[in-house]
């Protein structure tokens, strides 16, 4: 308990010799406990005070004891220096505005800012340009600009009517341009649209003149096959010896269809009688027939054949 009870006076010792510390520093030693003295407030001038309280202590003009310790030196100005100029209890201080003119200096400011025009008429030294207003604009805040069709403007200047004005002028141009592009996005779908519809009937006409075409084919091959039909029947009927002669002569690819359509058995006898070069020939050509077409072709005739182009 008695630890907890010197606690807060041993907190507040600590305080008044930091405090008295603090200003022995800042006022370089210069104040001294005069007792029960009453210091004299600073540009009063005669003591003025009651001569009952007893003659103020007067300190000695040499210290007591010599400081041999060596000090730096500090050039900043201190607390009593700036009251001193600012002026005591009774002394007058400075009058504002006569040195700055009320201005408080701003280093970042005066880093930036451009050297002061000369006077007119006077000479420059060393050939010196001057500086151009451009270069060295005037210190301002910062503004946001609108960017209109006659340039950038301000845009909280003058009137804010005329913000807003151009504001809705921007909004409705935008819209327009927009506008604008929807219906060329809509003609060209339209375009589009119509493009395939031709494509899908150019389609369907095609088709329907290749079936025409094929059942054309058809009908010529049906109507080929049924005369050759009826001149194999012919060939059938008549005489082997006397068939014999004609198929000595006839052309060997005809020869050659004939005598596939021909039965077995009336082919027999006509090709006993016929010649016999020309029936070795025959036969060669009925052998040769029975295999793959595509191994007895050269390249040239697989060349010469229809080819079907992709779309």
């Amino acid at each position: 308990m008695t630890n907890i009870r010197l606690l807060p006076i041993v907190i507040m010792a600590v305080a008044a010799l930091l405090v008295l510390k603090t200003l022995g520093l800042a006022t370089n030693g210069g104040y001294v406990l005069t007792g029960v003295a009453r210091a004299q407030a600073a540009g009063d001038g005669a003591s003025g005070g009651d001569p009952g309280q007893g003659e103020p202590i007067t300190l000695p003009a040499e210290p007591t004891l010599a400081d041999t310790t060596p000090t730096l030196s500090d050039g900043a100005p201190t607390i009593g220096e700036v009251l001193d100029a600012a002026g005591g209890h009774g002394a007058p201080g400075v009058a504002e505005g006569d040195d700055t003119g009320g201005y408080v200096a701003n280093s970042v400011a005066a880093e930036n800012a451009c050297d002061p025009l000369p006077v007119a008429g006077a000479e420059l030294e060393g050939g010196e340009l001057l500086a151009i207003a451009a270069d060295c604009p005037p210190l301002a805040d910062a503004m946001p600009l609108l960017v209109t069709p006659e340039g950038p403007a301000p845009l909280m200047a003058g009137d804010a009517t005329q913000t807003e004005q151009a504001v809705l002028e921007r909004l409705a141009a935008r819209r327009t341009e927009l506008e604008s592009y929807e219906q060329q996005l809509a003609m060209r779908a339209s375009l589009v649209e119509a493009a395939e519809k031709r494509i899908e009937e150019r389609q369907t006409t095609l088709q329907s003149i290749e079936d025409q075409i094929a059942s054309l084919v058809e009908q010529r091959k049906q109507m080929e096959e049924g005369q050759f039909a009826a001149i194999v029947a012919m060939y059938e009927s008549m005489k082997p010896k006397d068939a014999a002669k004609i198929f000595d002569n006839l052309d060997m690819d005809v020869l050659l269809r004939v005598t596939r359509m021909m039965s077995p058995r009336k082919m027999s006898p006509i090709l006993a009688e016929m010649n016999t070069t020309r029936a070795q020939e025959l036969t060669v050509r009925m052998a040769s027939a029975d295999s793959d077409p595509l191994e007895s072709m050269s390249p040239d005739d697989l060349a010469a054949l229809p080819q079907i182009v992709g779309q």
